[in-house]
């Protein structure tokens, strides 16, 4: 099958009108059913679990999903020791 310069055109034309079209239509799929704010929320809850998990004596393993301000606060609530403080600052 040989194809001249003018088909291979069309095709490419087609297939960045295609590529265009799906991006739209994946944009407003996720607008429509809140895909991106049903994640932004859930990455919120997930980090509040976090936090009341370590409340309640848990230790995290990755400090780094406890931001600074969070380890401050919780210090001076008394949910975490001296020593983890510092031990989760030197993690980070």
């Amino acid at each position: 099958m040989n194809l001249n310069f003018e088909e291979i055109k069309i095709l490419l034309l087609l297939l960045a009108v295609v590529v265009v079209v799906f991006i739209v239509l994946r944009e407003f799929v996720t607008w429509y059913w809140k895909i991106n704010k049903r994640l932004e929320l859930m990455e919120e809850q997930n980090q509040l679990l976090k936090n009341i998990f370590i409340q309640l004596g848990g230790s995290i393993t990755d400090p780094k999903d406890v931001s600074q301000e969070r380890l401050d606060d919780m210090l001076r609530e008394g949910a975490i020791t001296e020593e983890e403080y510092h031990r989760y600052k030197k993690l980070k």
